[in-house]
């Protein structure tokens, strides 16, 4: 029996070099002086292999007194070094003026690597680090500037006060769209559901397209450097700065993902690998969660009244239907993913088995009756080697508001549909004397056991 652990593989990535579309308040209409600032070190993600943070020709300081935008500064010197000196003219002020100075990421390719098998990717290292190189930042410092002869000059430290990590994540090569739990601990998790969530001070997650995830961080010091909207849009931050997609990279930095399932390999002629447990369901003997044919989340009744793909009766089919008689017509015989339990609940590339995979299993595994932990069930088990084995539980079904059979008999979808009446489906049905397919109402309620 093989176990699956978590696992995060992040490979070489290479980050596709990013235009920032930065939207800021024109400069006020007023007399204007020239600025000299030295900056540094800074809030910087070129980082070279010493670990160095280096500004890079063409970056740009946005300068503001806290109330009004009084112009941007261009770096002069110091490409290539954690110093440089920005120049430009801004509205005039007085000497003494506290001045805030923002960074908004920064235009160069990148390519890093965060490690191979079990390498986890930090989201807690905003400060510089080579972990930084995987994410673009919002630097902000401010300083007390000197005004003399209509010149303007001070320093000012920059530090990074907020990142975000655009994260694609992957599980056997298909975008994974399941839960994700990230936490600023340096950890990631991944169990299954169709949401995601976040734990720690200043963390947002936002979701982006397919297996897209954008993670935003900002320290708890920085908690003055607010923002609003979404990650895949517009955001505005302190002091009114707003950028549009500026942190969207082309492809995100790309993180392999193992299912967080087990799974037995039965030594089956077409090598398909069973699920140990049931969707829902915590260890072999559980019965997990009870599904309509075609639905993908349980519910309190379930009848032709509640079924999702029907107009109330069995004759009123409106997904899945080959005889006219029956509703629309669409010829489907097969679930489609976005109709599948196991895919919708697991995600990556589990899902439920068709019947001819369900009567692989009968034709090619030792089958004995037996009870794991008191529940009865059948235990399928690999020819070549008894070790290899699953037992699926006695779950009986559920009709209507009730619970069934549970604990004699057992019944498990497939993805196919009946060929004698669309508004069957096929289901393995079991007790202590009988194992094999038959046809049963859409509307029931019965188990689900995962294949990949």
């Amino acid at each position: 029996m093989k176990k699956v652990l978590l696992i995060m593989a992040a490979a070489l990535m290479t980050m596709t070099q990013c235009r920032k579309q930065e939207t800021v308040p024109a400069t006020p209409s007023a007399n204007t002086i020239k600025m000299t600032i030295t900056a540094g070190p800074g809030a910087k993600t070129n980082i070279d292999d010493n670990g160095a943070i280096t500004w890079s020709e063409g970056d740009v300081l946005y300068v503001s007194d806290g109330t009004n935008w009084l112009g941007s500064l261009t770096l002069q010197s110091g490409a290539g070094n954690a110093s440089g000196t920005f120049t430009g003219n801004i509205s005039e002020i007085s000497d003494g003026t506290t001045c805030h100075f923002f960074y908004l990421g920064h235009d160069n390719d990148m390519t890093g690597t965060t490690g191979t098998t079990n390498a986890v990717i930090s989201f807690a290292s905003q400060d510089g680090s080579r972990e930084g190189a995987l994410k673009y930042h919002l630097g902000h410092g401010s300083a007390d500037v000197t005004v003399r002869e209509g010149e303007a000059t001070g320093a000012v430290r920059m530090s990074t006060k907020i990142a975000i990590a655009h994260i694609k994540l992957k599980m056997d090569g298909a975008d994974y769209k399941g839960k994700v739990t990230m936490d600023v601990s340096n950890t990631m998790t991944v169990s299954p559901a169709v949401d995601f969530s976040g734990s720690g001070n200043g963390i947002t997650i936002a979701a982006g397209t397919s297996g897209d995830r954008y993670v935003t961080l900002i320290p708890t010091e920085a908690t003055s450097v607010n923002f609003s909207g979404s990650a895949t849009g517009s955001m505005t931050f302190g002091h009114g700065i707003q950028a549009n997609n500026l942190y969207g990279m082309a492809a995100g930095i790309e993180v392999t993902l193992t299912a967080a399932h087990e799974y037995v390999d039965l030594g089956l002629p077409s090598g398909l690998l069973w699920a140990t447990c049931n969707v829902g369901a915590d260890s072999p003997e559980d019965y997990g969660d009870y599904f309509a044919w075609g639905e993908t989340s349980t519910k309190s009744d379930y009848t032709w009244s509640t079924y999702k793909w029907c107009n109330g009766s069995y004759n009123t089919l409106t997904k899945y239907n080959t005889k006219s008689r029956y509703g629309t017509v669409d010829n489907k015989t097969t679930l489609e993913f976005s109709d599948d339990a196991a895919r919708a609940n697991w995600g990556g590339s589990w899902r439920m088995p068709t019947e001819a995979e369900f009567q692989e299993l009968i034709n090619n595994t030792n089958k004995t009756w037996t009870t794991v932990n008191g529940v009865g069930g059948w235990k399928c088990a690999n020819k070549s080697d008894a070790s290899d084995y699953i037992f699926l539980p006695a779950a009986g079904y559920r009709l209507e508001t009730s619970l069934g059979s549970a604990g004699s008999i057992g019944d498990y979808w497939s993805s196919s549909l009946s060929t004698s009446n669309p508004s069957y489906g096929r289901r393995l049905y079991f007790n202590s004397n009988d194992f094999s397919m038959y046809d049963s109402n859409r509307y029931d309620g019965f188990t689900v056991r995962p294949v990949r």
